[in-house]
């Protein structure tokens, strides 16, 4: 059996009317089987657009001030984490190019 590790990243700041189709997930890794994994991400993929395409301008411009919020005060933990990652990666003998489109940089 395939395993996938994840990370999720909650955003308590986006008003739960943006975030209701969410499949609640502990805040930290977990490791779960890729079939599952991708069945979940579909349906949240379904049910986010279904409210993203009924939400108004102002609620999609709030909710993309909080993610962008929620981003720059978890800078820290993001940067660890893909310092973690890159070097599972580098372990896993993934190849140069893959390993730059991998790294977060500064400049966005």
């Amino acid at each position: 059996m395939l395993s996938l590790r994840i990370r999720v990243y909650p955003v308590p700041e986006v008003p739960s009317n943006l975030c209701g189709y969410n499949v609640p997930l502990p805040p930290h890794r977990l490791t779960m089987d890729i079939k599952n994994y991708m069945q979940t991400v579909g349906r949240q993929a379904r049910a986010a657009s279904r409210r993203l395409a009924m939400a108004t301008t102002a609620e999609k411009n709030a909710a993309l001030l909080h993610i962008a919020a929620a981003i720059r005060r978890e800078k820290t933990a993001l940067v660890a984490a893909n310092q973690e990652d890159l070097a599972a990666a580098r372990a896993a003998g993934l190849e140069t190019a893959m390993l730059d489109r991998l790294t977060l940089s500064e400049k966005g």
